[in-house]
């Protein structure tokens, strides 16, 4: 052992910091960069248009769905006497997502 061995240990540390710090910046503005590139992209593909098209089938869907029952079982089936309106329907899904991603999370960590 060097009599300058915690000297030369602290050279190395501080270089190490300050890679790690390089590091983490860059990977920012990377992601920021990232970020900013899907936000122009999700703008510009219609998003909204989109899914007004694939909620009008849903509904179109859902009032053959309508019929359909009616006409086999005689019973009016009304969306609107559920308990429940769309925005629980969404919190539901949404609640569920997280769960599942919890989920993954643990799992993953066990690897």
């Amino acid at each position: 052992m060097f009599p300058d061995a915690p000297l030369f240990a602290a050279g190395v540390q501080r270089r190490l910091d300050r890679a790690w710090a390089l590091r983490r910046g860059l990977i920012g503005v990377a992601g920021v960069a990232g970020g900013l590139i899907a936000a122009v992209q999700f703008v510009g593909s219609n998003f909204t248009e989109r899914v007004d098209l694939i909620l009008t089938d849903l509904t179109q869907r859902m009032h053959w769905v309508e019929g359909w029952v009616s006409q086999r079982t005689g019973w009016q089936v009304d969306p609107h006497a559920l308990p429940m309106g769309g925005e629980a329907i969404w919190l539901v899904a949404g609640l569920a997502a997280m769960g599942l991603a919890l989920l993954a999370a643990r799992v993953f960590e066990t690897f």
